[in-house]
């Protein structure tokens, strides 16, 4: 039985939108009435914790006491949504991180959900990173996403044989922002979450009537991704049932 659930935002480049995503998402879950608590494993900096007050924490990963309050916040607190903003340089330590402590198999003990969305641009390098990623993740969602407001090569038909498999979970699209709409978002002005807040004044969205197009986009497409997962869950829940059942 899933209880909570555990979604981690990577790439294996920077500047690709990944901390858009996670910050998306995390409004997304707040705003749905989930219990959401945020990751930026770019500590001792970070990000996107500003935009999580009393909702997040920053993670260095070369700070052992940092480290085991991240999974030990998972794995022992009461059940809730955590999202995790991994950046670039940091996921081979993460990775090595996770594989030492056993912290997958723990997490599938213990009802937790494991989701990786990976921002990819179809190079061989980004889909080599994502299958690497998606090896240590063995039985978790893994979805593939493309910032179309990112210029990236186009896949390569000679590589499509790479994508075999990924699309199990879906696929996930960020599209492209105008000028107008990225002012928005820089000087939250209009913001996803004030766009998902159903007493946000008419005249309001329609002012910022292109990121309210954005948004829209956005919704759909986690509305998607959530049905996605939702059948991903119930095919582990329905695969562990039949194993107790032998």
């Amino acid at each position: 039985m899933i209880l909570s659930t555990f979604t981690i935002v990577c790439s294996n480049q920077a500047r690709n939108g990944k901390t858009l995503l996670g910050s998306l998402y995390g409004d997304y879950l707040i705003h749905t009435g989930r219990d959401v608590w945020v990751f930026d494993l770019d500590g001792p900096g970070g990000n996107i914790a500003s935009n999580f007050a009393g909702r997040s924490s920053i993670i260095d990963l070369s700070q052992t006491r940092n480290v085991m309050e991240l999974f030990d916040t998972v794995v022992s607190t009461p059940p809730g949504n955590y999202v995790v903003d991994l950046p670039h340089h940091q996921v081979d330590r993460f990775l090595a991180l996770i594989d030492d402590i056993g912290f997958v198999e723990t997490a599938e003990r213990a009802g937790i959900a494991i989701t990786v969305l990976f921002l990819c641009d179809f190079s061989f390098a980004s889909i080599v990173s994502a299958r690497t990623i998606r090896s240590h993740f063995s039985d978790a969602s893994f979805i593939i996403v493309r910032n179309e407001g990112i210029p990236g090569p186009k896949m390569d038909a000679e590589l499509a044989w790479a994508f075999d498999g990924f699309s199990k979970s879906g696929f996930f699209v960020i599209p492209r922002m105008v000028s107008s709409t990225l002012e928005c978002m820089v000087n939250k002005t209009y913001t996803f979450g004030a766009f998902l807040d159903a007493k946000t004044p008419a005249t309001q969205r329609e002012k910022y009537y292109t990121a309210h197009v954005f948004f829209t986009t956005i919704r759909k497409e986690f509305e998607q991704l959530e049905a996605n997962l939702d059948l991903d869950n119930f095919k582990r829940d329905l695969d562990r049932w039949k194993s107790s059942a032998v």
